[in-house]
């Protein structure tokens, strides 16, 4: 009996020797017993929304969003998406497209700093362009995308 006593006492104290490192304050070989605070990462979600301000019937303005809420991109003039956003240097790059009423055309765009620049040069671009994802190297601006040609739809970059 007294056998029995002394391995249940020994298992007993083994287990308390063994999870005395664990837990917020345990001091176990990892460090001093205080658990490492993380970073919390930013999420940022890019898209559109439909704005009634230029007009009855509402264009879909390019935007994203992130913590701090809502950021507008597009003028709200006409349609225009964020389909991808991207950053490089610790810049966002918001990739996507808009509609040109003039051109009569859609037409495959980014915006950087809220400043919205072109992909290719407007008289270049066939009538309708789906971008569809995109990433920047060496500050220079890819976009997958596609075009129609009577019904077939041709993927280019």
């Amino acid at each position: 009996m007294k056998k029995v006593f002394a391995y249940r006492l020994i298992v007993v104290f083994l287990l308390i020797l063994a999870l005395s490192g664990c837990g917020p304050r345990g001091g176990g070989r990892k460090g001093g017993g205080t658990t490492p605070t993380t970073p919390s990462p930013k999420v940022y979600i890019g898209g559109y929304y439909h704005n009634y301000d230029h007009s009855t019937t509402g264009v879909n303005t390019a935007c994203y969003w992130d913590a701090d809420g809502r950021h507008d991109l597009g003028d709200g003039s006409s349609d225009s998406e964020v389909v991808w956003l991207s950053f490089y240097n610790n810049e966002l790059y918001a990739i996507g497209s808009y509609y040109d009423r003039t051109a009569g055309k859609t037409v495959p765009c980014y915006w950087k700093n809220n400043t919205k620049e072109n992909l290719d040069d407007i008289n270049s671009v066939p009538g309708y362009v789906n971008v569809h994802c995109g990433f920047v190297y060496n500050d220079q601006v890819y976009a997958g995308r596609s075009y129609l040609v009577g019904s077939q739809r041709i993927p280019c970059y």
